[in-house]
């Protein structure tokens, strides 16, 4: 009974070569999962980006969502609160405004950071 429980060189090797398979199509198989997983997610990134770019305008630069708009001497934006600054230059355009903070984003860059420029509100004035 011990020699029929017995498994022999050839045995041992071939149940190596097939864990060592299954473990391969195992890897395969997540490696598709992830792939696909990712490419999901860039198009929702893509189509999120898309949808902004059909809104027109200037983005916020707070929360990326909302549109900036001039109400009543205050730049706003159209969705978060806390987009909230008095223009003191009421001739500047959104359209300049728009300049301002791209040469900001590119003065960021310049500085040699590669991550996207991250803009706060402060009840700081003046100069420090």
């Amino acid at each position: 009974d011990a020699e029929a429980c017995a498994w022999d060189d050839e045995d041992v090797l071939r149940l190596e070569e097939e864990l060592y398979w299954e473990l391969q199509r195992e890897a395969v198989r997540r490696a598709e999962e992830e792939a696909e997983w990712l490419q999901e997610l860039q198009n929702q990134e893509d189509c999120e980006l898309y949808e902004q770019y059909l809104l027109g305008g200037v983005p916020c630069p707070l929360c990326g969502t909302g549109r900036l708009e001039r109400r009543e001497g205050e730049l706003c934006c159209t969705t978060c609160m806390e987009m909230r600054v008095p223009l003191l230059d009421e001739g500047l355009s959104l359209e300049d405004i728009s300049e301002h903070l791209g040469i900001a984003e590119d003065r960021h860059r310049q500085a040699g950071c590669c991550s996207r420029a991250l803009f706060q509100m402060s009840d700081r004035s003046g100069f420090s």
